[in-house]
Order: C-alpha cells, then structure tokens, then sequence
C-alpha cells in the first residue's frame, strides 16, 4: 500500500542536529516498520532549514517531502501550526496515497488543504490531551482544543484508552468515526508479583513508550 505521513512537527531528537528538519527516531522507526512490511511511504515534513532538499530517500520504501511554510526556521508548535494554516502543501503529491496518517493535532493544518474526498482515508492516531483524561499537561491552549475537536469531524480518530474512546463516543453520538487501539501495556510498571495466572497479558512490538503507528496498524487490522 501507499501511505502518507503527515508529520509537520517531526524532529530529529539526535542533539548534534537539534536544530534541523527531518523525522524524530521514533517516527523514523515507525516507517521503517512500515517499508519492511512491504508498505511504501511518503512523509510530509515542514521544512525548517534553509539547507534542506525538496525530498530525500530514506529507503527505496520511504520519501521524506519537505513542505515550504514561509520563512524555514525552527518554531514553536503555534507557531508551526500557523505557518503550515497560512501556506500551501502539496495536494498533488497524496493523491496516489492509499490512505493517510495524520501524526500530532498540528497536522489538522493540512488536512484542511486535502480535498473532502480524501477525509474518509485519514487516520489520526491520538496524541491528545484535550480529548484524553489519563493524560495530562500544565497548559493546554484554546488552539489545541479547538483543533482537536476540528479534527473529530475530519478522520478517522484511533483512541488511545478506554476513557478517550467514551470521551468521543459522547460527543460523537456515533462510532463510525472512532476505533480502540490499546497502547501496549507499560513493561517497567510491570511486576511479577502482581501477575495472576487468569491475567491475559498482551505486549506490543517494541520496548519503547512512543509505541509507532505500524503497531497500531497491525492491531487494527
């Protein structure tokens, strides 16, 4: 399949690089998975550096496609969400994607551009903190909520936790637009001595908390 990976906010964690353009490990690790499994991925980047190519090959599988969103500098995440809003993305290059990943709620920028054709092809695996009560934040901006709630009626919503998924069934009304992904379950709370031989325990892929979109698929599927 063809994917497309909206990731306006993605950057490299590596710190000799902070300040460049380009995906973070965990989503890098999350594509390869995907490319390994057959998949060929397109990844949609704002383009933060001066220095940086139109597109690049990560593998054959994977292209990562930086979008010009005014003036190439580092920025907050207002700030990227406004600029990403305020200039064009490429809509040409998702039409032959297909479906669509849409990575953290600034993504929402440019899901506005793509046409409502496309919507029922978006899946948007949750980073919320709005929309989730388990999770919480020190400031959650008006922005955020609006956008998040934005988002609800654009894609398909993968809920995190039982309580994010009730959360959107009440304002929802309907499910059409929501699935439960379980997270895997958090291996360093995890204690032997609690185990109980009726428990079923399931762990997901990798060892990591971030756990990528790849699993996710696979669960979903």
């Amino acid at each position: 399949m063809k994917i497309g990976i909206l990731a306006p906010y993605s950057r490299p964690w590596d710190n000799d690089d902070v300040e460049g353009s380009g995906m973070n490990l965990v989503i890098r690790e999350s594509c390869e998975a995907l490319a390994k499994q057959g998949h060929t991925l397109k990844v949609f980047i704002r383009r933060s550096r001066s220095a940086d190519k139109q597109s690049y090959f990560i593998t054959k599988n994977i292209e990562v496609i930086f979008v010009d969103t005014g003036t190439p500098k580092r920025l907050g995440r207002e700030e990227t969400y406004y600029s990403c809003l305020n200039n064009s993305f490429p809509v040409e290059s998702v039409i032959d994607c297909d479906f669509i990943i849409a990575h953290y709620w600034i993504s929402e920028a440019w899901i506005n551009k793509i046409s409502q054709n496309y919507y029922s092809k978006i899946l948007y695996f949750s980073h919320s903190y709005f929309l989730n009560p388990e999770r919480s934040e020190n400031s959650i901006s008006l922005l955020q909520q609006n956008v998040e709630i934005s988002l609800l009626s654009k894609v398909v919503w993968c809920a995190n936790t039982k309580k994010e998924f009730a959360t959107l069934k009440s304002i929802l009304g309907t499910l059409d637009k929501v699935a439960y992904v379980p997270l895997a379950i958090n291996y360093k709370s995890f204690s032997k001595k609690e185990t109980r031989k009726n428990d079923n325990i399931i762990f997901v892929g990798r060892k990591t908390l971030a756990k990528g979109y790849d699993l996710f698929w696979e669960l979903a599927k």
